[in-house]
C-alpha cells in the first residue's frame, strides 16, 4: 500500500486553489459562453439542428491565440475552419486498493471544410480529425477496469498520429435531409451528445456506457465505414438510420489507419428518433430521443460452453450467438434560464443504455446529471455539474463467477470475485480562466470499482486543462 498522506495534500490543494483562481478571474475573462467537454464528444455540437440561433464569438474571444492575424476568419470565408486543442487530466486517489496519481493527455487537430464555399458544391461539407494521446490511467490504482477516473484515456495510446474519422456530409431540402457517409463512429451521431462529456471521468461520455463499451459500436477515437441518413419531418423532430462495418476492438486497428474490411465480422444497423423541443419565451431546450441498433456478428457466449453448460475454464469452448440487440433511451431539459447565453440556466440530463447479457460485459448503464451554468452573474460562463452513474455487469457473467468461485477456479473477465454493479458520484466546477483556456477542478467517488463489492471504495481528486488554440 502507498503512503497516501502526500496525495491527500496535493489533492486538497489542487483543488482548493483551483477554485479559488476560478471565483477570483474577473467576468473580463469569459470565453465564448460554451462549456467545452470532452474531446471525445466531437463534433462539438449542441444538437443536431441547433434551436436557438447563437452567433458565433470572434475567434479573438474563443482561442488562445485568437484569430492568427485574421488568417482564421480569411480560410472560414473560404470555408475551411480548423481547430486544435489540447486536454489534459489529472487524478489522485486517496482511497482505495492502492493509492497514487495518474495523467491522460491529448492533442487533437480537427478540419470541417463547407465545400460550398471553397468549390461551389451546394450542401457538401468534410470533417477530418487525428490526435496523440499520452499518459495513464489512475483508475487501475484502485483496481477498476470497467470505467475510468479520465474520460479521455483509452485507444490510442502510444500511436504518434491516430486517425479518428474522415467523412463527407450532405444537406438537402434546407437541411430537411442529411447524409453522412466514409470513415466515422457510429456513436457520432446515435445516443450523442456533448453535454454528456462535461464530467472528468467516464460517467457517460459521449454515449450510454452499455453500448460503446461493446465495442463494435464505435466512438471516438474509433471509426470504420459506414454512413446514416437523417430526415426532419418537422423542425422539432427527426427519425435516421445508418449502417456500419462491424470490426474487432478497435475499430480502424490501433492507428486507425487500416481501413481494409478483412476484419469485419458483419454490419450494425442503428436506427433513433427524436424529439427536440422549445418551451416558453425563454426558449428551454429540451431533447429526447429513443434508439435501437443491431449488429449482425457472431459473438462469443460470456458463459456458455458448446455444449450448453457453464463455461467454466478457458480451455473450453465458448458458443456462439448471432446478432447482438442494443437500446438507448437519452434526455436533456433545461428548465430555467439564468441569461442568453448557451446553456446559461438548469438543465437535467439522463441517459440509459442497454445490450445483451449473453455477449456483453458491461450489461446495463444509467447516467443523470444536473448543469447549472451561469448562476453568478459576474461570471455568466461558469458552470457546476453534479452528475451519477451506475455500470451493470452481464447477470450471465456474474452467475458463471459465482459458480468459479464456489469451486476454486479462476473467474472469467479476469476478475478478483464475482462482479455486478458499481456507481460513481461527481462534482466539477468548470471555469473559463482566459480566452480559449478552461480549467475544471472536481471530486470523484467510486463506489465497489470494477463492479467488485469487495474493493475499496475509491476517493479521486480530479482535474481537467482545456485549451483551444
Amino acid at each position: 500500500m502507498v503512503n497516501n498522506m502526500p496525495y491527500k495534500a496535493a489533492g486538497k490543494a489542487v483543488a482548493l486553489a483551483a477554485l479559488t483562481l476560478a471565483a477570483s478571474m474577473p467576468a473580463r475573462a469569459q470565453g465564448s459562453g460554451v462549456l467545452p467537454g470532452g474531446v471525445g464528444s466531437e463534433p462539438e455540437q449542441e444538437v443536431n439542428q441547433p434551436l436557438v440561433a447563437i452567433s458565433p464569438s470572434p475567434y479573438e474571444e474563443t482561442k488562445l491565440f485568437g484569430d492568427w492575424g485574421g488568417l482564421r476568419t480569411k480560410l472560414l470565408n473560404h470555408g475551411i475552419d480548423f481547430d486544435i486543442g489540447y486536454v489534459g487530466e489529472f487524478g489522485g486517489n486517496t482511497s482505495g486498493q492502492q493509492t497514487g496519481a495518474g495523467y491522460a493527455g491529448q492533442i487533437a487537430f480537427s478540419l470541417d471544410i463547407d465545400w460550398q464555399k471553397a468549390a461551389n458544391i451546394p450542401g457538401f461539407n468534410t470533417h477530418f480529425v487525428i490526435i496523440n494521446r499520452n499518459g495513464n490511467d489512475v483508475s487501475n490504482l484502485y483496481g477498476d477496469h470497467l470505467t475510468q477516473s479520465a474520460e479521455v484515456y483509452g485507444a490510442a495510446f502510444g500511436m504518434g498520429v491516430k486517425f479518428v474519422y474522415l467523412y463527407g456530409e450532405e444537406k438537402l431540402f434546407n437541411d430537411r435531409l442529411n447524409i453522412a457517409i466514409g470513415r466515422l463512429p457510429v456513436a457520432v451521431d446515435f445516443a450523442a451528445s456533448p453535454l454528456y462529456c462535461l464530467p472528468i471521468g467516464l460517467l457517460g461520455c459521449g454515449n450510454p456506457r452499455a453500448t460503446t463499451n461493446s465495442a463494435s459500436f464505435t466512438s471516438w477515437p474509433q471509426s470504420t465505414w459506414g454512413g446514416r441518413i437523417r430526415a426532419r419531418p418537422t423542425p422539432t423532430t427527426y427519425i435516421q438510420f445508418g449502417a456500419y462495418e462491424s470490426d474487432p476492438f478497435p475499430g480502424g486497428g490501433r492507428t486507425g489507419w487500416e481501413w481494409s474490411t478483412v476484419n469485419a465480422t458483419g454490419t450494425i444497423l442503428p436506427v433513433e428518433i427524436a424529439w427536440e423541443p422549445v418551451f416558453g419565451p425563454t426558449h428551454l431546450t429540451g431533447h429526447y430521443k429513443l434508439g435501437f441498433a443491431y449488429d449482425t456478428s457472431n459473438f462469443n457466449n460470456l458463459a456458455q460452453n458448446t455444449a450448453g453448460g457453464p463455461l467454466l475454464t478457458p480451455i473450453e469452448t465458448p458458443s456462439m450467438t448471432t446478432g447482438r440487440m442494443q437500446f438507448w433511451a437519452t434526455a436533456d431539459q433545461m428548465l430555467f434560464r439564468n441569461g442568453p447565453g448557451d446553456n446559461a440556466g438548469l438543465t437535467l440530463i439522463g441517459t440509459y443504455g442497454h445490450s445483451a447479457s449473453d455477449v456483453s460485459v458491461t450489461w446495463q448503464t444509467a447516467f443523470v446529471s444536473a448543469l447549472d451554468k451561469g448562476f453568478l452573474r459576474s461570471r455568466p460562463d461558469d458552470g457546476i455539474m453534479l452528475s451519477g452513474a451506475w455500470w451493470a455487469v452481464s447477470n450471465q457473467l456474474g452467475s458463471l463467477q459465482q459458480q468459479q468461485a464456489a469451486l476454486g477456479l479462476p473467474l472469467a473477465n479476469n476478475a478478483l470475485h464475482p462482479q455486478s454493479n458499481e456507481y460513481a458520484i461527481e462534482l466539477d466546477y468548470i471555469a473559463p480562466i482566459y480566452r480559449g483556456v478552461y480549467l475544471e477542478p472536481g471530486i470523484q467517488y467510486f463506489i465497489h470499482p470494477n463492479a467488485d463489492a469487495k474493493l475499496p471504495n475509491a476517493f479521486v481528486f480530479a482535474g481537467r486543462l482545456n485549451i483551444k488554440f
